[in-house]
This record gives C-alpha cells, sequence and structure tokens, in this order.
C-alpha cells in the first residue's frame, strides 16, 4: 500500500502472462473485483512515484498507457481525446486508425450523429421523436442496459421508516410503472428487488412482490404501521408527517422523478421539499444520516450487496440493519461458484423485497446511435463493456 514493497506474500508469477494470487478465506466476489476494480499499472512509467504521490504527477495520468487495442495520442480538457490504433494488439489490428472523443450537448448528439458529424453518440433520452429521426437516417440503435438500479432510499432512522409496513407503503405510493413508462419512455423498466431483472441473483418473478401502483394499499398499510389520517393528512405520533427529499442534480430523468414521487406522496397526505444539490453534497448528507429520503443509483456486475444492505456497509445510506441480511451477505461470500452463491442472493432479494429499506425504482437503458456503415458493434451485449471489442470495428462505406 505503500508503494514500498517489492513482492506482496500470497502473489506469484507464474509466466509473462500469468499470476497465482492465494487468498486467506474463500471470498465470493474475488474475481470480480480484481477484474473490475484493480488495474495493473507499468512499472516502467509508474515504478519510481511513491503511492502518495500517484495524485498529484498530471504528467502522468494525462499520458496514460494500456492494453487496448488503441493507444492515447492527445487530450485537451473539455475539447477532445484522440486515440490511434495500436497495431500489434494482441487480438488483432485494430480496423480503424482513430478514435476521436468529444463531449457534446445531449440535445445535439444524435444530430450530429446523422449530419455526419458524429459516428456514434450515447444518449439516456430514447425519446420516440428522436429514435424515428435516427431510424429513417439509417442509423442502428443499440440497447444499453444497465445493472444499476434507482433507488428511493429511506432512511430507516426516521420515525415514519421504522416498520416494514410504512417502507412498504412507499412502494405501492409511488407510480414506478408510470415513470418507466412515461420519464423513459418504455426504455426503464421497474424493478423489485436488489438485482436488475436480468442480473443473475434475481429470483423467479412469481416469487417476489411486484408493488403495483396503489395508494388505497399504501393508505392501509401506513395506519396498520401506527399512523393515522385527519382529513386527507397523514399524522404520525399526533403530528403532521412531512419529509425532507434530497436527490443530485445533473441529470433530468432523476429531476423528473422527484417531481412525481412529491406528487405521489402529497397523493397519500404526505407533505415532500424536494432539495436538488450537487452529487457530492448529497453523499455527504446521505453518509451523515441527516435526511429523510433521498435518490441514489447503485448497481454491480457481481451480486454481493454488502457495501448497501449490511450493517456496516459503506454505503448502507439507509441505515439498515438485519441480522437475516447480514448473514446471507456473509453466506454469499463463502463461495466461489455461481451454482452455489446463486440460491443464497435469490434468498436475499426475496427478503429485501419483503422488509423493503429503500425502494426500487427503475433500472434503465441508454441508446447507443451508431451511423450508417460502422459495424461490428456488440456493446449491447455487454452493455458494462461497450468497447470490448473495439479491434473489430469497421467502416463499411469506406472507398477501397
Amino acid at each position: 500500500r505503500s508503494g514500498e514493497a517489492d513482492s506482496i506474500s500470497g502473489i506469484n508469477i507464474i509466466d509473462d502472462h500469468t499470476i497465482a494470487i492465494t487468498t486467506e478465506d474463500v471470498y465470493g466476489a474475488f474475481f470480480y473485483q480484481i477484474g473490475e476494480q484493480v488495474s495493473i499499472v507499468p512499472e516502467h512509467i509508474w515504478g519510481d512515484v511513491p503511492a502518495a504521490e500517484a495524485h498529484e504527477r498530471t504528467d502522468l495520468l494525462h499520458n496514460p498507457v494500456g492494453t487496448g487495442p488503441f493507444k492515447f495520442t492527445e487530450y485537451e480538457p473539455d475539447q477532445y481525446v484522440i486515440l490511434d490504433k495500436f497495431a500489434d494488439y494482441w487480438n488483432g489490428e485494430p480496423k480503424i486508425d482513430q478514435m476521436v472523443f468529444k463531449p457534446m450537448n445531449a440535445e445535439i448528439g444524435p444530430s450530429a450523429v446523422v449530419s455526419g458529424e458524429a459516428d456514434m453518440h450515447q444518449t439516456s433520452s430514447m425519446n420516440p421523436e428522436t429514435i424515428n429521426m435516427l431510424t429513417e437516417a439509417g442509423c442502428e440503435i443499440q440497447e444499453l442496459w444497465w445493472t444499476s438500479i434507482r433507488y428511493l432510499i429511506l432512511n430507516n432512522d426516521h420515525p415514519l421508516f421504522q416498520t416494514k409496513e410504512a417502507r412498504q407503503a412507499m412502494a405501492y405510493a409511488i407510480d414506478r410503472y408510470g415513470i418507466a413508462e412515461n420519464i423513459f419512455y418504455g426504455y426503464g423498466r421497474v424493478e423489485n428487488t436488489c438485482y436488475a431483472a436480468d442480473q443473475w441473483g434475481t429470483p423467479p418473478a412469481d416469487q417476489i412482490n411486484p408493488y403495483e401502483y396503489n395508494p388505497e394499499k399504501a393508505k392501509e398499510l401506513l395506519v396498520a404501521a401506527g399512523c393515522e389520517y385527519q382529513g386527507d393528512t397523514l399524522y404520525l405520533n399526533g403530528e403532521p408527517v412531512t419529509l425532507d427529499f434530497i436527490h443530485p442534480t445533473g441529470n433530468a430523468n432523476v429531476e423528473k422523478i422527484a417531481v412525481v414521487i412529491q406528487q405521489n406522496l402529497k397523493d397519500i397526505g404526505i407533505d415532500v421539499s424536494v432539495t436538488p444539490m450537487e452529487m457530492a453534497s448529497h453523499n455527504a448528507l446521505c453518509a451523515s444520516g441527516d435526511f429523510d429520503m433521498a435518490m441514489i443509483g447503485n448497481g454491480s456486475v457481481d451480486p454481493d450487496m454488502t457495501w448497501i444492505y449490511a450493517s456496516d456497509g459503506s454505503s448502507n445510506y439507509e441505515n439498515f440493519s438485519d441480522p437475516h441480511v447480514d448473514e446471507l451477505l456473509k453466506e454469499g461470500l463463502k463461495y466461489v461458484d455461481q451454482e452455489k452463491r446463486e440460491p443464497i442472493y435469490q434468498e436475499l432479494a426475496i427478503y429485501l423485497n419483503d422488509v423493503m429499506p429503500m425502494v426500487p425504482i427503475v433500472s434503465w437503458c441508454d441508446g447507443l446511435i451508431i451511423a450508417p456503415g460502422l459495424e461490428g458493434v456488440k456493446a449491447e451485449e455487454e452493455a458494462a463493456y461497450m468497447f470490448a471489442n473495439l479491434e473489430n470495428w469497421y467502416f463499411s462505406n469506406l472507398a477501397e
């Protein structure tokens, strides 16, 4: 960790392309964490840089060296990044000579592909008008479904959210199916567990509660949880229920979801004040526990959710603690084989679907707009690794 060690216990070099790692205990999420969260850096560049000083070396950070089919050539902050092909790439010479990445306003990105200014653009707005325009222009649109889920975080320390009935009421009260259809134009998917529907670990649909939009059911559950109605207003312990709802700025869909949630909860007698804030401030407030409700996106390729749902989880912003959940999370990490782990995580998902520590709202897909003639892109097969086969992309409409 200090950057001074010449070797690390448990890591052995087998050959130029293989290392063996020995751990003290079986850790089920190990392969995911090594593959997704650990980077190998070139010794000939970083070998003499103390680890504590690495973040200060902008001269090196702005000239990255990787192992992919393209190599870094030029970078102009806020304008572009240029990559040139690496002819000696291990999996074959790339068919495209150069890639240029430019930041572009989301409103003009699709039109830029149609006009020929761009060959590809990723959009989070899959509105019908834009899709029709792109289709008529001969563009291909690949759907990038993410494993992340947009959640409404309920602070379980708040007096209202200390029973599962009250938390279930929130799931019934929010028109999540309307959000998926109207805000995401049908390219959102209502989620009812801690996992996206096509992620391994997700239980069969008939084993979970779909929490169809039902304001009257929500009211019944709130009364069962100890609340009462005076007229149309919900009261708890003799006081009208009011909630502060924070959410991060910078995402139009999040802002629209917040408006829907505010109105839906008003419909069941709860007054909600909404406060948008910059992401870092939002997350800091969540970590402090000084909030009523918040919104966050969470997800992982591996189904281990220790960081979110364990009593001591680093991102347990909902302040949820349940011995059964803690035990299932520990059990799921005792095995490496997916066949042994999956039933454990399915049980976890079914249990969380019932106790509802926070409300899963929706997962979503982005659209990858591909210009006519650009071939070989297979991003929708693995949204998390959309550039996985970059060396095989090519233009079929270029003159020989």
